[in-house]
């Protein structure tokens, strides 16, 4: 971005853009990145510890038998609750059903 300022003085480090022009380009590995050098000398908050458990967690299959992982599978719930609108109530019973077929 050729007007973006950089904030020296706030921790912000200037980083070579190497981009193409194509600013949908998805950078999510680099703001990841960035929480956790914010922490590298201290033990990050607890919401950011289980911030990083849940993104490991993301790639973590529902079961052996299927390629959809557990992030998949908790956002398609989520989207049919949405989009069925779901009572909350309907929701946890089902996923409590999901939890005991798997469990």
């Amino acid at each position: 971005m050729p007007e973006y300022l950089v904030w020296h003085e706030h921790g912000e480090l200037e980083h070579a853009s190497e981009s193409d022009g194509n600013d949908d380009e998805d950078r999510m590995d680099e703001m990841i990145a960035d929480v956790g050098r914010e922490y590298e000398k201290e033990s990050p908050p607890e919401e950011v510890q289980k911030f990083f458990r849940l993104l490991a967690a993301s790639d973590e299959k529902v079961h052996e038998g299927t390629n959809v992982t557990v992030l998949q599978a908790v956002t398609r719930l989520m989207a049919m609750k949405s989009k069925y609108n779901f009572a909350n109530n309907c929701y946890n019973g089902i996923l409590k059903l999901i939890i005991e077929l798997n469990g």
